[in-house]
Formats: C-alpha cells, structure tokens, sequence
C-alpha cells in the first residue's frame, strides 16, 4: 500500500512539477502565488477613502502643497504615485490616462496569476487521470506488482482531484476575487483624486469615491 502511495504521488505531483515550468516562466510562477496575497478588502478602500476626504479638505485650505505631504503619508504604492503625480504638476487628462495604464498593467498581472491557477487545475486533473490509467494498466497485466495497480489508479485519482478541486480551483476564486476588490480601489483612487485635483468640494468628492469604490454611506467617514 506504501508503495502505490508513492507511486501514485509521483506520477501526479512529478508530472505537475514537470510541466508547470515548461508553461510558465519563472516570474509567472511567482505571480500566480503573489496573486493570492494580495490586500484588497474593502477595510482598505475605506481608508483610502478617507484619506483622499482628508486631502480634499487640505487642498481647499492649503493648495496644491498639500498633494506632496499626503503623498509623502501615503503607505499604498499606487496611491503614493498617483498623488506625486498630482503634485507635479500634470493635468487632469494626462493624469487619468496615466493612472488608467496603471491599471491596465495591474489587470494584465493579476489575469498572469488566474491562468496560472487555471493551468495548475487542469494539470493535476489530467495527471490525475494519467494515474489512473497507469494503476489500471498495470492492475491488468500478469506480473508481481498487478496486485498494486488499482491502488495506484484510485490513489492517483484521488490526489488529482484533490490538488485540482480542494487547491487550485479555491486559489483561482481568490484571485479573481482579489483582483475584482483591488481594481476597483484603483478606479476609486483615480477618480477620487480627479475630484481634488479639479477642486470639487470634499463633499462631491465623497460621494464620487462611494459610487466609485462600492463603498456604502458614511462607512469611511
């Protein structure tokens, strides 16, 4: 029994260690397990949105100024970027299309990261399937090891199933989850920070980043 255990782990998890590589490249790989880690709640939009509040208020009292100091109190890369660009000087239209492509790029990263975890289903299913095949071959023929191969086919079985249904497919549901949370808050930021570039009251600029965010009212105030 020991032994079909290994046999069947070898021929899944062997053979997915096998062609994964041989898809994907080495930052591909590590797209796929970064997309799982990814921060994107709505606890982080909120704050978000309260901080760009905060800057709109600033901004009304203070100037173009207080673009540089929030984006030397930003912690979020993105939102640290779109508010240096802010304070630079670029206009609203340059601004939006240049924080779009940053979200294009985002988007193309995350899409990486849900083929990966698509890939790895399939994989562990079809070399799921191949041990069994194997198992059920060998259980047919007339030799010493006959007696092993239907363990080996049900054992094979089992852990494709189990790595593809029970890992990959809950992987890939975050991931798209994730991104779906993450590109919204992106959205929410460039629109946001358009209303306090153009000098909409903090009010207006509330309003749009609830709408924007999928936020609900007076959540993030």
């Amino acid at each position: 029994m020991r032994e079909a255990v290994y046999t069947a782990a070898l021929i899944v998890m062997g053979g997915v260690m096998v062609t994964v590589p041989a898809a994907f490249s080495f930052s591909g790989i590590i797209s796929g397990f970064k997309g799982i880690g990814v921060r994107a709640g709505n606890g982080r939009a909120k704050k978000d949105a309260a901080f760009l509040i905060r800057l709109a208020e600033d901004v009304r009292a203070s100037g173009i100024s207080a673009f540089e100091k929030a984006a030397a109190a930003a912690s979020d890369p993105f939102l640290r970027e779109a508010l240096q660009l802010a304070s630079g000087g670029v206009d609203a239209d340059t601004l939006r299309r240049m924080l779009t492509f940053r979200v294009q790029v985002k988007e193309e990263s995350f899409e990486e990261a849900m083929r990966f975890w698509r890939f790895m289903a399939s994989a562990y299913s079809a070399w799921g399937m191949m041990g069994a095949l194997t198992g059920l071959a060998i259980s047919a023929s007339k030799n010493a090891y006959a007696a092993d191969g239907l363990s080996v086919a049900i054992i094979s079985a089992a852990l494709g199933i189990f790595f593809s249904q029970c890992v990959a497919v809950p992987a890939l549901l975050r991931v798209k989850f994730k991104t779906t949370k993450y590109i919204r808050r992106m959205k929410m930021i460039i629109e946001g920070l358009l209303s306090v570039k153009e000098g909409e009251t903090p009010r207006l600029t509330g309003e749009k980043l609830m709408f924007a965010g999928g936020l609900d009212g007076g959540s993030f105030e």
